[in-house]
């Protein structure tokens, strides 16, 4: 829940790297390090911030990170395609097109505050996501994925009363999984 209000221009993050990389470069044996920054999936999409944001994803060592919400743009739990392929269209093969291999950083589903929301919900996507960053989807590509989020976060209530629950996990001193896992 942060307070403040700051905006972060694609100076300020490309400095950031900047410091980054150099301060890795005092640890030779991190040579498996890579910089980067995790942006919108939309970060390259149709409209004028593209052109601003290309030098900080050029920037990025071999990977760019992006975050994807399905849940946002009004998904099925169980049928994110169209979502997905409109994340595909603006911005991600954009990325990709600029020979930086895509790492959605930021995917999930709530269980609780909003619009189809539902431990059996959050279940279903998470199976439906799992297939589909699995070579399940019509560019038939794999997508190295982190989950958002592994446990609930109680104080996340400043995005809306959906902030708590994304976790696969219970939050607290004694975390439980929300449902069994497969495969």
């Amino acid at each position: 829940d942060r307070t403040d209000v700051a905006v972060y221009t694609p100076a300020d993050i490309q400095n950031g790297m900047a410091y980054a990389k150099q301060a890795a470069k005092k640890y030779p044996t991190l040579d498996s390090v890579y910089v980067t920054t995790c942006f919108s999936g939309t970060v390259l999409g149709p409209g004028p911030n593209a052109a601003k944001w290309q030098p900080v994803v050029d920037f990025c060592d071999e990977r760019t990170l992006l975050t994807v919400y399905p849940w946002y743009g009004g998904a099925d739990p169980g049928n994110i395609d169209t979502q997905m392929q409109w994340s595909w269209n603006n911005g991600l093969k954009q990325v990709q097109a600029r020979k930086k291999e895509i790492v959605i950083a930021e995917i999930g589903w709530p269980s609780a505050g909003g619009r189809a929301t539902s431990v059996d919900n959050e279940r279903i996507n998470y199976e439906t996501t799992k297939k589909w960053v699995s070579f399940g989807n019509p560019m038939k590509m794999e997508f190295d994925t982190y989950w958002f989020e592994m446990f609930d976060e109680p104080w996340k209530t400043k995005e809306g009363p959906q902030g708590p629950h994304w976790g696969l996990c219970t939050g607290g001193p004694n975390p439980q999984p929300k449902f069994a896992f497969t495969g």
